[in-house]
């Protein structure tokens, strides 16, 4: 395993255990984060940790696992299997949901850039149709 490969599951992990001090240490400066999925992008790691803190308050045990994970170089491509409950509100683009109670069960790609240590650039492609569907926010013939 390369050190960037460790470092991309050292996010993630950061991430799972709501550990934001370690997720900012990990985010170089000038950090950009996009999430293509939902449309949003973050500058700054002040700006993409509170997007991850956003998550959390919907699915406070939401996890991702590594499924996979691919690196060349600078770049490291994970695939994710992202867990969880929906306990809280969440919020979206289109405003915010409340709790449904729902389990999610889905699948994302992260691809991340790094340079001395530190991520510079991060593009998550997360399922978005599966989380609304699984949340019971559209039907499940528009998943199929």
């Amino acid at each position: 395993m390369t050190d960037n490969e460790q470092l991309a599951r050292d996010s993630l992990a950061a991430f799972n255990s709501s550990d934001w001090e370690a997720a900012r240490a990990l985010m170089a400066d000038g950090y950009r984060y996009e999430e293509t999925g939902t449309g949003q992008t973050y500058e700054g790691a002040e700006a993409a940790v509170a997007a991850q803190t956003a998550w959390k308050t919907a699915f406070p045990d939401g996890s991702g696992t590594v499924e996979r994970l691919v690196s060349s170089g600078d770049l490291v491509v994970a695939e994710v299997r992202w867990r969880g409950t929906h306990t809280g509100p969440l919020a979206t683009p289109a405003g915010e949901v409340p709790a449904t109670g729902r389990s999610i069960d889905l699948w994302g790609s992260n691809w991340s850039v790094w340079a001395d240590g530190r991520m510079t650039h991060q593009r998550n492609h997360i399922d978005v149709l599966t989380l609304m569907t699984q949340l019971g926010l559209v039907p499940e013939s528009a998943s199929q």
